[in-house]
């Protein structure tokens, strides 16, 4: 059914998006699924909690940023959960965390229960849908979008007054 299909291409995206984000081994995201007995899995589908220590993951440094390579990760999230530990804070961002890994457990068991046949279905019925999108896509208007947030300018006009 369409329903069905669009339930299994949501699962999957949202699965994948989470998977790629978590776990940064897998270099390529069309073979994270592995086809095993007609039933689709991805490697450590038994436990989400497999390789994950008792502090919440939300409360770790993000060091996907600029100026934050080579940084000390392992004891900046040490002092984190040491000087949070205990806290208000602390313990709603567990329950936060307890949420978030039973949602990704969830969207796991449902994707392994997808056989074969459905992703084969569902495959075929979304590029039916995306070349129907395609066909009424309107292109003849030309959209601009314009940044004013002056951040550059900004700088500019610090670095030599005289642009004021």
């Amino acid at each position: 059914t369409q329903e069905g299909t669009l339930q299994y291409c949501t699962c999957t995206s949202k699965l994948r998006l989470h998977l790629l984000r978590k776990e940064k081994s897998w270099k390529n995201p069309s073979i994270a699924m592995e086809k095993e007995d007609n039933r689709v899995t991805e490697p450590g589908a038994v436990s989400v909690q497999s390789n994950r220590s008792t502090a919440p993951q939300i409360l770790t440094l993000n060091t996907n940023k600029a100026g934050m390579e080579g940084l000390d990760t392992e004891r900046i999230n040490e002092i984190i959960k040491t000087a949070s530990e205990g806290s208000r804070f602390y313990q709603h961002k567990q329950r936060c965390q307890q949420q978030l890994d039973n949602k990704i457990l969830s969207l796991k068991q449902a994707a392994a229960s997808f056989t074969h046949q459905h992703i084969m279905k569902a495959t075929l019925q979304m590029d039916q849908l995306m070349k129907e999108l395609e066909m009424k896509r309107d292109l003849s208007r030309t959209i601009v979008h314009i940044d004013m947030d002056m951040f550059y300018a900004a700088v500019e006009m610090r670095d030599d007054p005289s642009l004021r």
